[in-house]
């Protein structure tokens, strides 16, 4: 995230907690910046790259093309939240989108999975990612150690799962 993302986040966030107290999740609905940062961080450094395999009951046409019943499908995950026609420029990192985007924009980004198969712990994962996020943010500078620069390619060792490379960071309490 840039210096500037940074300090806005947390500008919002001591608005809210006036510096003098943890961020709660009874605060999320207040901190619409923080959200959406955290909605970008998902889009762009989504884990899972597909959704669980599912087959078509019946024959059916999906984008023009014929599907037979019984064939193995899935959602690549990595592929709709980083759609062109749904998010401008996709690669770059852009909170204030979902501002101009609005809900049907957000309801895009689905690291989590879609329908039956979605991840069952998918509220439990986005209050914990809000609460610790936030409170990093709010508490500390977060800056990037100068002995192990950050590579942010990802790595995808068996095409199901992707992760970031190693890197050290630096928290200095501000």
């Amino acid at each position: 995230m840039s210096f500037q993302v940074v300090t806005k986040i947390r500008n919002e966030l001591n608005a809210v907690t006036n510096g003098n107290r943890n961020i709660a999740l009874t605060d999320k609905n207040y901190t619409p910046y923080m959200n959406w940062a955290i909605l970008e961080i998902q889009r762009l450094a989504s884990i899972l790259n597909l959704n669980l395999w599912r087959k078509t009951e019946k024959d059916c046409i999906v984008g023009g093309c014929n599907v037979p019943r019984g064939t193995a499908i899935t959602a690549e995950l990595s592929l709709i939240m980083s759609d062109e026609k749904y998010f401008e420029n996709p690669e770059k990192f852009d909170p204030d989108r979902y501002e101009r985007g609005g809900k049907a924009l957000e309801q895009r980004v689905i690291p989590f999975g879609l329908g039956k198969r979605a991840c069952i712990g998918e509220s439990l994962a986005k209050a914990e990612i809000y609460l610790v996020l936030s409170n990093m943010i709010s508490r500390y500078d977060i800056m990037e150690d100068p002995e192990t620069p950050i590579n942010t390619a990802t790595t995808t060792p068996d095409g199901m799962m992707r992760r970031a490379n190693n890197y050290n960071m630096i928290l200095k309490m501000h």
